[in-house]
């Protein structure tokens, strides 16, 4: 299958020629497949979330796929922050943590307007610091 491309920006990210490759499978169970991609790259992997299966997985080279955290509050989204910190969307907790360097969790939200959070799911963070996330309906 071919990579399709859908905006000529794209080339400075990956080229369409470049192979797809398979890294695993089995992730997701039946409810889909798994998500949160993060690429965690002063160590050279790749951290995703098998939601399903409340586990957060990581692929490196010359490894394969292995357990990296179990459970995750049925994490999804995935990214980091300005300081080099992951940041976590919790699907059953409701919530947006941080994981500090030492392994601390931090809970960045968790409320919004005095209520809780629908099913927080995919997060960026922005150049200046701010964390944007989305929360669709339960």
């Amino acid at each position: 299958m071919p990579i399709e491309k859908a905006a000529p920006e794209m080339d400075r990210i990956v080229s369409a020629d470049q192979p797809i490759e398979e890294l695993g499978r089995g992730y997701g169970g039946d409810q889909g497949p798994a998500e949160g991609p993060l690429w965690w790259k002063e160590d050279g992997y790749l951290l995703f979330s098998d939601i399903t299966n409340n586990r957060r997985m990581k692929w490196a080279p010359n490894e394969g796929c292995t357990l990296f955290l179990e459970p995750t509050n049925q994490a999804n989204g995935l990214t980091r922050d300005r300081q080099g910190c992951l940041i976590a969307c919790e699907h059953a907790a409701r919530r947006v943590t941080r994981q500090d360097h030492d392994g601390s969790i931090t809970v960045v939200a968790n409320k919004y307007h005095d209520r809780p959070l629908n099913r927080p799911n995919d997060v960026v963070v922005k150049t200046d610091g701010s964390i944007y996330f989305t929360d669709p309906s339960i």
